[in-house]
């Protein structure tokens, strides 16, 4: 999934998780970046600041109630960058991040929790660009 959101500009992320049927996801309004060959980046990770980015979670849909928003709190954390790492799409490097068919959800950079487990299987993932005029 990765290789699909490198370079596409604001992306949103949802994912179905396995273990509950839940929907998590989360908004970048960055590029997602990659490992290009160059050795100086290879080896670069950093954090992109920004108050725009959000987690979030969206239940089974089936109680609008339970839905939650969370914005991240700390901008200078907002989205981390590993490009030694290229494989995850890392929100708060911890709040949210997705390596390959698995994810973690533990707050520190963001208002909250979006999910009351820490580590879970992905059913079905999409990613969303968004289109500026």
């Amino acid at each position: 999934m990765r290789s699909k959101c490198n370079g596409q500009g604001a992306t949103i992320l949802v994912i179905k998780v396995k273990e509950n049927g839940f929907i998590v996801g989360g908004y970048n309004p960055f590029n997602w970046n990659y490992y290009n060959g160059d050795y100086y980046n290879y080896y670069r990770e950093y954090w992109n600041n920004t108050t725009e980015s959000f987690i979030f979670f969206l239940g089974d849909g089936k109680d609008s109630k339970k839905v939650k928003i969370s914005r991240v709190v700390n901008q200078n954390c907002a989205i981390y960058e590993s490009k030694h790492a290229n494989i995850a799409l890392n929100f708060g490097n911890s709040d949210l991040v997705i390596n390959g068919t698995n994810g973690t959800c533990n707050r520190s950079y963001y208002e909250s929790d979006i999910l009351d487990i820490n580590n879970f299987s992905i059913e079905e993932m999409e990613i969303f660009r968004f289109y500026q005029s």
